[in-house]
């Protein structure tokens, strides 16, 4: 039996927090309950439903993968990188359109290795969430030190990430999805991108027609809310207990920081008028009780004499409702570079 066999266990044992502490996870993950095997997740008295529990076999094999991912960084390694990436994956840096597949994904990691050296990397959970018997979702937060080989330079950067996790038929743990940015602007956002139009597919086999009808007039309503400055309808879409990743920015955590971020960010976008508002996605999977979706926007503005475009990406995890609705429980969001 491989390693990799050995821990294949579900994500949804009920496990102790002291094991998680005596595998040295570097911060306190969510131990939750597993939710019903139905499209509507266990609910509390609240109406809301019960997140599921994290194994300590999980915990423990991500933050292992997590480790050998942060030496791949500081080495340079590609080829050690791609270990840990599923065949069907994805991935989603800030300034890059979404990649397909492990070519692709080598193919980024290698150009921006030839542009940077790493000088230091540390990355740290803040809590996994089981989905399915093979899926989890990971979110955290990461410091990362580069210098570009153009000028020398030392950078200093943190930032948020978005991690799924599936387990392979063969026992693996590996990556479906990442999604990662910084929480500022970057000086050189060019250093970050291939530089090339980007790519039309697919990031997950079509799905559920009524999900797919679902998301889509969610995402209908999401591109009207932006084009005629509608805080609360944005607010609207988020459960209490969501998380917000925005670009360029801090997670925002709970429905009170959602709302005075977007009611904020709304307001300073109000001298702007939208020409065209696009948002749709590229894919989505039900897991549980949960839908992770694959969005993309592209926006079309002017403001006085200027005028520009803006697109990009990321990845939702909507929660189904006790009442059969949809609210987004996690949101993390990209920009695409554009010159």
């Amino acid at each position: 039996m491989t390693e990799d066999q050995r821990q294949s266990s579900g994500p949804f044992s009920r496990r102790s927090v002291l094991a998680l502490v005596a595998v040295g996870t570097p911060a306190s993950l969510i131990l939750r309950p597993n939710p019903a095997r139905s499209s509507v997740a266990e609910t509390g008295a609240s109406g809301t439903a019960k997140p599921p529990e994290i194994s300590a076999v999980w915990a423990e094999e991500i933050q292992r993968r997590n480790a050998d991912l942060s030496t791949a960084w500081l080495s340079g390694d590609v080829e050690r990188r791609m270990v840990h990436y599923a065949a069907d994956s994805i991935s989603n840096p800030d300034y890059q359109p979404r990649l397909y597949g492990p070519d692709s994904i080598a193919r980024y990691y290698r150009v921006l290795a030839s542009r940077q050296r790493i000088i230091a990397h540390t990355r740290r959970t803040t809590e996994i969430i089981p989905l399915d018997d093979g899926s989890a979702l990971e979110i955290g937060r990461f410091e990362l030190t580069y210098a570009l080989y153009t000028d020398a330079v030392s950078h200093h950067q943190q930032g948020r990430y978005a991690h799924l996790w599936r387990r392979q038929p063969g026992g693996a743990l590996k990556l479906k999805a990442e999604v990662w940015g910084y929480f500022e602007r970057i000086e050189n956002p060019a250093s970050h991108s291939l530089g090339e139009r980007a790519a039309a597919g697919r990031a997950a086999p079509p799905g559920d027609p009524a999900v797919e009808a679902e998301l889509g007039r969610l995402n209908v309503l999401d591109a009207e809310a932006v084009k005629t400055h509608d805080a609360a309808a944005k607010i609207a879409r988020y459960a209490d207990d969501a998380i917000y990743m925005p670009y360029a920015d801090t997670p925002k955590v709970g429905i009170d920081q959602i709302r005075a971020h977007l009611v904020r960010y709304t307001e300073q976008g109000r001298g702007a008028t939208f020409e065209s508002v696009r948002v749709w996605n590229e894919g989505f999977e039900v897991l549980g009780g949960y839908v992770v979706e694959y969005p993309k926007f592209e926006v079309r503005w002017r403001s006085g004499q200027d005028s520009g475009g803006t697109s990009g990406g990321g990845l939702r995890l909507w929660r189904r409702q006790a009442d059969g609705s949809l609210k987004m429980l996690r949101q993390i969001a990209t920009h695409d570079y554009r010159a």
